[in-house]
């Protein structure tokens, strides 16, 4: 009997040690491109303000809380995190939500967020409903590829290119902007 009991000891401690080791932190790169803000509902004269920003995320999934570590402090704006939150997973998604105050006016967001993550805890992408109250009420939904790694200056710089309806044309974020409050 002693030996029994001892060997499940040794495999509740071996199982235990298993589990913290597969503990770890998973990094999210979510670069905003130009087709991520077309096919939102973001209203579009925010289209310069975040295209070609990258959302960089820590999960850390000892804790169970995402962290913002992104280097433009708006991107708070897209993911809701401003300081570090608890989140739940529920299989394949890593799933939060948050409330946040925004400026004098007190402009109030909810957010509802789900981070895809593929098997083996590679970030797909990040899916978010964002209600805002206060001043004016809008409703935002986006869906955000990512990775889990950076981006090079070549993709940061054509996530800020829109194309227009014709086809052969590229334009600049400002000059699409334009066409779109002309029509």
């Amino acid at each position: 009997m002693k030996k029994l009991s001892l060997y499940i000891f040794l495999i509740l401690i071996f199982s235990n040690f298993v589990s913290i080791s597969k503990a770890k932190e998973i990094e999210v790169f979510c670069l905003v491109k130009n087709y991520h803000l077309e096919s939102s509902t973001i209203n579009p004269k925010d289209y310069k303000r975040f295209a070609g920003k990258i959302i960089n995320l820590l999960i850390d999934t000892n804790k169970k809380k995402i962290f913002n570590n992104s280097i433009d402090s708006e991107m708070y704006l897209m993911t809701g995190i401003d300081v570090p939150i608890k989140y739940r997973k529920s299989g394949d998604f890593i799933n939060y939500r948050n409330k946040i105050k925004v400026g004098e006016k007190k402009t109030k967001y909810e957010y509802r967020v789900k981070i895809k993550l593929f098997q083996d805890n590679y970030p797909e992408r990040l899916e978010a409903k964002v209600l805002q109250s206060g001043f004016s009420t809008q409703k935002w939904e986006f869906q955000i590829d990512c990775k889990n790694v950076t981006y090079t200056e070549k993709e940061i710089e054509t996530a800020k290119i829109f194309k227009s309806k014709n086809k052969d044309k590229i334009i600049k974020i400002e000059k699409y902007l334009k066409l779109k409050k002309e029509n």
